[in-house]
């Protein structure tokens, strides 16, 4: 059986459906799945073992450049690649109207959240089936639903992404011999800082002091940078401490780098999801975000919520509260309580219990 999925962004979304693949495949023998996806987000469905072809979309930058994307026929071949084959099933995992577009220019039937649960009401209209999945849940919860309504089984058993098949570094923290020549033999700690919400931004002050912490602890201490601002703040973070400065890498790369950590620290973003799919020891930060509905998820995971204020979780990209020019004051204010003790020791608890796992 023949299975398109269309789940083209945000990463954390695209990670928010690969559970419902291994569902899936546990109920129903012989499936293959195909993904559409954006074209940054390629390499997130290309690491799943059960997804055989994965057909990059560039709907985001079409939209900029949509005069130059028609001139080099780039939207054609796109819908050539897509009409390649003929799916059993078309799974619109996103429920927005422009992937509702993209799945009916697929060659086959489409299933899809119904118009009280897709995220823009008019995309089940482009569907053959419509399924009801409640709004009030984690993301990873919906899309295993929604899978299961499309096949016709029952969701049961834990959260289970697929992707550590094939991923090298699985024990690095026990065991040396997965670390390539060259790299350090220390356990390593990855700080996920970068996000494009302000509101969601942890004090630097207080990645600072993780880094810091960290070194000093033994661990080789990791901070990715995937654009100019995050380089900059990577370079901050990790200034005067011996923390290694990581930019320019491919997603799958970083992946690779990720599944070999001991732990990770992150804040509401796209990476710090693919570090809980790939089942390391992490801490989530949220402040202005709902854990219950977009939170970390995973075995060895930990969310550190703020609730001290009343406007928390206020769902804005944008802190209400002025920025104030007073370097003692915790900025944004919903993560005052959120201190880097507080997150170190979470962390080593984490790491702890994983060790003791192998015990």
């Amino acid at each position: 059986m023949n299975i398109l999925v269309v789940k083209m962004s945000s990463m954390g979304d695209v990670i928010h459906a690969l559970p419902a693949l291994a569902d899936a495949h546990r109920h129903i023998a012989g499936l293959s799945f195909d993904w559409v996806v954006e074209t940054a987000f390629q390499d997130i469905p290309a690491l799943h073992p059960l997804v055989s072809e994965v057909i990059p979309v560039g709907i985001r930058r079409w939209r900029k450049h949509w005069l130059a994307s028609l001139r080099h026929h780039e939207i054609n071949e796109f819908i050539h690649q897509l009409r390649q084959k003929e799916y059993d099933l078309v799974i619109d995992a996103q429920g927005l109207i422009k992937s509702a577009i993209v799945s009916t220019l697929a060659r086959g039937p489409v299933s899809g959240f119904d118009a009280s649960s897709a995220r823009e009401s008019l995309a089940p209209l482009a569907y053959r089936r419509a399924h009801r999945v409640a709004l009030d849940q984690h993301a990873i919860d919906r899309q295993r639903q929604l899978f299961a309504a499309a096949l016709g089984y029952t969701v049961e058993g834990p959260v289970d992404y697929g992707l550590m098949q094939g991923l090298p570094g699985q024990d690095a923290l026990q065991d040396s011999s997965s670390i390539p020549p060259g790299e350090s033999r220390k356990p390593m700690i990855m700080l996920l800082h970068g996000t494009t919400w302000p509101s969601k931004m942890w004090p630097l002050g207080h990645w600072q002091s993780l880094c810091r912490r960290a070194s000093v602890e033994g661990f080789d201490v990791l901070v990715p940078a995937g654009n100019e601002f995050e380089l900059e703040q990577a370079q901050q973070i990790s200034a005067d401490t011996g923390a290694k400065v990581l930019s320019g890498m491919s997603l799958s790369d970083l992946s690779v780098v990720i599944a070999r950590c001991a732990g990770v620290v992150s804040v509401d973003t796209g990476l710090g999801h693919l570090a809980a799919a790939l089942n390391r020891p992490l801490v989530g930060l949220y402040g202005p975000t709902d854990p219950g509905l977009t939170g970390v998820h995973g075995q060895w995971q930990k969310t550190v919520v703020s609730d001290h204020l009343s406007c928390i979780p206020c769902r804005k990209r944008n802190c209400q509260y002025a920025h104030e020019a007073d370097s003692s004051k915790i900025y944004p204010p919903c993560f005052q309580h959120t201190t880097p003790e507080l997150v170190w020791q979470a962390l080593l608890s984490q790491i702890n219990r994983v060790t003791s796992s192998r015990d």
